[in-house]
């Protein structure tokens, strides 16, 4: 029968079915024991998870050496080539008759090649070797760091004027507007005596933030007209002739022509535009600025910033996974009797993702959870930055294990369900959802807000001194709950509060409450305030009411024996929970004091000698090159030092203290689309240094130098450079140039300054997430 209740309970936490009253005590004290088992049956299928994950890419490491590096398999096996003339289908054939052999696609992925690659799909070369120092973040549970969302140097908002929609400056500049509005096309324009205007890429200066510049941006669709944009929709149409394409022979033909029409949905986001086929008229982009890396981090680049945001391509419902809990199933056997489902799940997982924002950062760091998943969750989240869950009705967000810091910006739940499973939490949690929450196993010390929701339970939760909790108007249950802060009850709602011992502040301004003091060993020292048109009962055992205060009516006091308090349910599971969270907090405090102790001795010495010596200032920044294909620009020799020489003519620095990274946008997360961009796209970051004590190059002549230039400009210093190097021009030309910054490395443990400039990688391209098992 218990069995049954618990079950219930958890399905009930994650479908629509309302509470319509607070939990019992026997209810409550079951919904404890579910939530403990949801814990621990998570945490064991995100170490099941990461086991699997680690074996399966070491194996595909170890092969990848075997099989493509030690024989030397070369980048052109993951293209395919065709003859000019196709009557000949071999390479020595094709030339032999004077045809040209043309790389015409990418082979398909393999264990040497991924999209058109030579790369090692889902690999992880650091797990090989213990002494490698990627090794804690990427191959060890406990030190393992995941996908990192981290705060950008300020970017560009622009915008093309005279074809909106246009992505980028080159797809901007290529188009333009005709006098005669029956042609988009600059030669027909001309033909017909019209005046063609070309199109121009600018930025507004106006717009603040991403948020900002795009929120002009909306969804279209061109009827008569799939394929067409919104600025050629208009000269577009359909012949009842089905032979004839364009308006004048269609007529000439007797045909009847129907002219297209552009419709456009400014409500729907993004995702909601593609989903439905339709297209996205970017009347402004957001150009990123450089991430910068910031502890909690250890790695020296980051995945993606300022924000990202997780989808889901599929609804993985939370029913069977809850079942299974509640049947007393360990993570193992569930696995094993539905692998299909928890496929599904591991699709969902997020392990230990890293949000946040080092002190320069103009753009600040956000992850968001979208309204698109169903089951979701995110497993020793580290948040500096902002996480959002926004959710919808069919959302259920399981956070277990999170790190909340207190410069965090914030963890948003406006949408869906959540259950919160452990941690800590010294930022603010903002709940603003008519979904359900549960809050377990958490030590607070910063502010909590809960709004809307009429279905909360927090059980086994220390509100720390200084921390604040604040609810208004919702329906909750609280179980086994130390309150060393403020919690303050507003706008009325429904409240049973069960065990509670209270060391801090309650003030309940309104509402209908039941609440069960309990006594600590010393005594209550804490104050209970209940204002006039609060109604309910408390209960506090002898020795604990404290300082109270209650309404001239409507509110029951009483006193009981301490004693028969506590109940022995609540006991037993309060025993029972508190050994894994203990056990957790022992065994990993150790290892980040030694951590910190070691870092502060080894980082001191070092600190001090460099400190004699002045270190050179350092400016960051990046382009982006369109070309032909990016692996073999990136594979000629001299390529990186072509860059170099431009970069040293539009700054006036000098070529040798300028460093370069070329390098190819990982393709693994991207969609075949955005794949087929990415294969044409060239990452460019660069490093200047700046002598200590230079008068006539600085990091303010450099960042404006930089600023002051523009595409066009830098694309015929790369020409330049790349034609006096003897290296092919065709094709390329510089995509985006945003403004760089000078930068302050984010140093590892025990790396002096100078060591940590000279190790600073500018990584660009997005680290692919953890495979999906």
């Amino acid at each position: 029968m218990e069995l049954v209740t618990v079950s219930l309970l958890l399905l009930q936490l994650g479908n629509g079915v309302w509470a319509a009253e607070p939990l019992s005590k026997a209810g409550a004290l079951q919904a404890q024991v579910g939530l403990e088992n949801l814990t621990a049956f998570m945490g064991s299928f995100g170490g099941e998870y990461i086991n699997k994950y680690l074996v399966d890419c070491k194996t595909k490491s170890q092969t990848f050496k075997a099989e493509c590096t030690d024989k030397n398999v070369m980048e052109a096996t993951c293209k395919t080539y065709a003859c000019s003339d196709p009557q000949y289908t071999n390479q020595s054939a094709c030339e032999a008759n004077s045809r040209m052999w043309n790389q015409n696609g990418e082979a398909p992925n393999s264990v040497c090649c991924s999209w058109g690659g030579l790369e090692c799909e889902g690999c992880c070369d650091p797990c090989l070797n213990t002494t490698d120092p990627n090794y804690a973040s990427m191959c060890v549970r406990e030190t393992m760091e995941g996908a990192s969302v981290c705060g950008t140097i300020g970017g560009t908002c622009n915008y093309c004027l005279g074809s909106p929609g246009r992505d980028s400056e080159h797809s901007c500049t290529s188009r333009g507007t005709c006098s005669n509005a029956t042609t988009d096309s600059e030669a027909e324009c001309s033909t017909i005596g019209g005046t063609w205007t070309k199109a121009q890429w600018l930025e507004n200066t106006t717009a603040a933030g991403a948020e900002a510049c795009e929120a002009q941006n909306y969804c279209g669709y061109c009827t008569g007209c799939q394929t067409c944009e919104e600025d050629s929709c208009g000269t577009a149409g359909s012949c009842n002739i089905t032979t004839h394409y364009d308006r004048g022979s269609c007529e000439s033909q007797g045909g009847n022509w129907t002219l297209a029409s552009w419709t456009s949905f400014p409500a729907l986001s993004e995702s909601e535009c593609e989903a439905l086929d339709y297209k996205m008229i970017k009347v402004q982009r957001y150009e990123d600025g450089d991430t910068l890396p910031a502890a909690p981090m250890t790695r020296m680049s980051c995945s993606t910033g300022p924000t990202y945001s997780m989808g889901s391509d599929a609804c993985i419902d939370p029913a069977q996974l809850l079942q299974d809990v509640a049947a007393g199933k360990t993570a193992e056997e569930a696995r094993n009797a539905n692998t299909t489902y928890y496929t599904g799940v591991a699709s969902v997982l997020l392990l230990s993702p890293i949000v946040t924002n080092h002190a320069n950062a103009s753009d600040r760091a956000k992850f968001t959870v979208t309204s698109e998943p169903c089951l979701v969750a995110v497993i020793d989240a580290k948040n500096k930055g902002e996480i959002n869950f926004q959710g919808s009705e069919k959302t259920y967000a399981v956070l277990v294990n999170p790190t909340n810091y207190a410069d965090a910006d914030a963890i948003t739940f406006s949408g869906g369900s959540a259950v919160i499973l452990g941690g800590t939490s010294s930022g603010a949690i903002n709940v603003d959802t008519t979904g359900k929450l549960a809050v377990f196993g958490v030590e607070n010390s910063g502010p909590i807000t809960c709004k809307k929701s009429q279905d909360i339970l927090i059980a086994n939760v220390t509100n720390k001194a200084g921390a604040t909790i604040t609810v208004e108007n919702v329906t909750a249950t609280l179980i086994n709950i130390i309150n060393e802060g403020s919690v303050l009850v507003k706008g009325g709602g429904k409240y049973k509060a069960y065990g509670i011992v209270n060391l801090g502040s309650i003030t309940i301004e309104a509402g209908d409450i039941e609440l069960e003091l309990l006594c600590p060993a010393s005594g209550s020292s804490g104050t209970v305030t209940l204002m006039e048109g609060v109604t309910g009962k408390v209960t506090y055992a002898q020795g604990c009411k404290g300082n109270m205060t209650v309404p001239s009516s409507g509110v029951i006091q009483e006193e009981v024996a301490a004693a028969t308090t506590a109940a022995p349910n609540a006991t037993t599971a309060a025993t029972t929970a508190a050994p894994t969270a203990t056990t957790a907090a022992t065994t990993a405090a150790p290892t980040a004091t030694a951590a910190a102790t070691t870092a502060a001795t080894t980082a001191a010495p070092t600190a001090t000698t460099a400190a004699t010596t002045a270190a050179p200032t350092v400016v960051v920044g990046s382009l982006t090159l369109t070309v032909s294909d990016c692996a073999t620009f990136v594979a000629q020799s001299g390529a990186d030092s072509a860059i170099k020489a431009a970069l040293s003519e539009a700054t006036s620095a000098d070529v040798g203290t300028i460093s370069v990274q070329l390098t190819c946008p990982s393709r693994r997360l991207a969609s075949a689309v955005l794949s087929r961009r990415l294969g044409t796209s060239v990452a460019a970051a660069y490093e200047i240094s700046i002598p200590a004590g230079s008068s006539t190059v600085t990091a303010t002549s450099v960042v404006n130098a930089v600023k002051s230039s523009s595409t066009t400009a830098m694309t015929g210093l790369v020409t330049k450079a790349l034609t006096a190097a003897n290296l092919p021009t065709a094709g390329v030309s510089v995509a985006t140039l945003p403004a760089p910054a000078e930068k302050v490395p984010v140093l590892l443990p025990g790396v002096s300054e100078a060591t940590g400039l000279a190790m600073m990688p500018a990584a660009l391209a997005l680290l692919a997430m953890i495979a999906a098992v």
